[in-house]
């Protein structure tokens, strides 16, 4: 049942585990290198461009000059895009499994710098631009601030990742603790029945309308089984001109609607409510945190603001008092963004942007000390710079301190009414999404497949196949089969591998060949959670194989080692059509969700398709 009782009496005391990955693995892991920071950085740096000339306050910029320096950084822009997809695809093909090397992620993230910097010292003549001069700070000073920007930008978004699977390990341990509260949930019940209600009404229409058109069964008096219905059915057709095989597609028609018009959408609406409990953090949700609570990161604003000035500064005083000079304007900087620390936490928000325009300031105040005179581009690439500066330090720091509060926020509600509706709300999804699962898959895809086998046996005359498909259908359009769908799920979900597999051949049947294969080259089997994942990434297969494909025989291979299950489907039906796309659909989406260590589609050498899946054992 979906309201179960769990063992009272255990705690939050402690908290969940977390693994604590070194600075190399956050910086060179997954997110080394990323869409988001590469569109940041190109806009980020293309603006600049077209405000300073290359670096703030060392060239005189005018601004009818802009428009070629922002095409001349959207070229540089594009070859350092180029570069990102060819590094992706060699030196970081396996940053998801295996995180590159520190060394290897700083020479990359310096070498998109020094890229960008060559290419717009080497092309500026082609938009008839002077190139900076020197070019060799230019080079370096780049170089500098992009390892800055790919490193920050790595440890960013590998914080948020790390902090959103944190916090869904606590609400899965809050749940489990808090469920036994759902015994007085109303909700629960409601919703439970609103969906049931809807389901059998639509089974159960289309079940009375398909017995409509099985004229038999109204002549005999006790037919001993659905079978016996479509077989009496079907030998009218040899004598009476109105059970004739073309009269057998209004059956499957009828099938094609349920399917299409009333079951896919309720199961496609109950996915979505399920994903909308627990969304995705979106990209920019680190911004928001940084206006409402801000964090500065004096260190690391010293050294951008002493990149980002330095070149200036050395065209100015020369080499020696040149980096003084830069190293005083860091200084201030940083120590304007320390004394934060010592305001009350009540006006600490209000305070950091006080000083964030008070640091605009003194970037302004510095350029004007320095020749030539300011223009109106340099003060914009001013403020532009020394607002970055100070905002990245301060949004990934402000990300780190507002994951740790909330996690800790989280670990406290476990005794709370926090802790009930976070239950609630789960049990809710994990229902909506076992039904969801179980429309789209037995439910939808089986009565397209009757129907597609009513239509075979209506072309061949086939009465005998005509009936067997009419008795799947009826048996699946039984409002008291579907009724009884929670408690099967819960039975199916403790049964090993070898009868998991078993389910799928017997639920098709009569309607496709299916050959199972299992090889078991490690000591134990599979505990249940990755068998009954394994029954849901091959009925899925099964079933595109069937409806999109019209396969007639499928082979599955299923290998078990120690660390997962590598499961392998080979289906001789049409093979992938050319609009077909992975990320689309609700059966892509069950794809992803069981197969744990990932999945591959692609065309069979005999025509049909091969699926590639893992499912890691835990």
């Amino acid at each position: 049942m979906l309201r179960r009782v769990i063992a009272r009496g255990s705690s939050l005391d402690g908290t969940v585990p977390e693994s604590a990955p070194t600075f190399a693995q956050r910086v060179g892991g997954r997110w080394v290198i990323s869409w988001q920071a590469y569109t940041l950085g190109a806009t980020v740096n293309t603006v600049l461009l077209g405000l300073t000339g290359g670096s703030v306050g060392a060239e005189s910029v005018s601004l009818s000059d802009f428009p070629r320096l922002c095409a001349l950084g959207a070229l540089a822009s594009a070859v350092v895009g180029i570069y990102a997809l060819v590094a992706n695809a060699t030196v970081f093909r396996d940053k998801r499994t295996t995180p590159a090397a520190l060394p290897v992620s700083v020479a990359f993230h310096a070498s998109v710098g020094l890229l960008f910097a060559a290419v717009v010292v080497g092309c500026a003549g082609i938009f008839r631009l002077e190139p900076p001069s020197p070019a060799w700070t230019f080079l370096c000073a780049t170089s500098g601030i992009a390892l800055w920007w790919g490193l920050t930008m790595a440890s960013l978004f590998e914080g948020r990742e790390r902090f959103r699977l944190r916090r869904q390990a606590l609400l899965e341990r809050a749940v489990e603790e808090e469920f036994a509260a759902l015994i007085a949930a109303d909700a629960s019940t409601e919703f439970e029945d609103r969906v049931r209600a809807e389901v059998s009404a639509v089974l159960g229409d289309t079940h009375t309308e398909l017995m409509k058109q099985l004229p038999s069964s109204a002549d005999d008096a006790a037919p001993h089984s659905a079978h016996d219905i479509a077989r009496d059915s079907a030998s009218d057709s040899a004598s009476n001109n109105e059970g004739s095989p073309e009269s057998w597609g209004s059956v499957a028609d009828s099938l094609r609607e349920t399917a299409r018009d009333s079951v896919r959408p309720l199961s496609h609406r109950l996915w979505v409510s399920t994903e909308a409990e627990y969304p995705a953090p979106r990209v920019f949700d680190v911004l928001a945190r940084t206006v409402r609570q801000p964090r500065p990161a004096p260190l690391a604003s010293f050294f951008i603001v002493l990149l980002g000035y330095l070149r200036a500064s050395l065209e100015a005083f020369g080499p020696f008092l040149g980096v003084v000079a830069a190293a005083l304007l860091a200084s201030s900087v940083a120590l304007v963004l320390y004394a934060i620390r010592w305001v009350p936490e009540a006006a600490a928000t209000a305070t950091f942007w006080f000083v964030f325009v008070v640091c605009e300031g003194i970037g302004l105040a510095f350029l004007s000390a320095l020749p030539p005179e300011v223009g109106s581009a340099e003060a914009g690439g001013s403020l532009l710079a020394m607002g970055l500066s100070v905002l990245a330090p301060t949004a990934v720091a402000s990300l780190k301190a507002t994951r740790r509060q909330s996690l800790r926020a989280l670990e406290d509600s476990s005794h709370t009414n926090l802790a009930q509706r976070l239950a609630r709300e789960r049990s809710l999804a994990v229902f909506a999404r076992a039904n969801a699962e179980h429309l789209h898959g037995t439910v939808q895809t089986t009565l397209n497949a009757c129907a597609a086998a009513i239509d075979q046996a209506a072309a061949s005359g086939n009465a005998a196949d005509f009936a067997l498909a009419v008795e799947r259908a009826i048996s699946i359009l039984n409002t008291d089969a579907y009724d009884n769908a929670a408690e099967n799920a819960q039975s199916t979900a403790g049964e090993d591998l070898t009868t998991a597999l078993q389910h799928v051949r017997d639920q098709w049947f009569g309607l496709v060949e299916i050959s199972v294969t299992v090889t078991q080259t490690s000591g134990d089997p599979p505990d249940t959670q990755a068998a009954s994942r394994v029954r849901r990434v091959v009925e899925e297969c099964v079933a595109n194989a069937v409806r999109h494909g019209g396969a007639g025989h499928i082979d599955i291979a299923v290998e078990v080692s120690e660390n997962d299950l590598s499961v392998v489907v080979i289906d001789d039906g049409q093979g992938l059509r050319p609009d077909t796309s992975p990320a689309e659909g609700l059966g892509t989406h069950l794809m992803r969700a069981h197969a744990s260590g990932g999945f591959s589609r692609e065309a069979s050498s005999t025509g049909g398709c091969v699926v590639h899946a893992r499912v890691l054992l835990t």
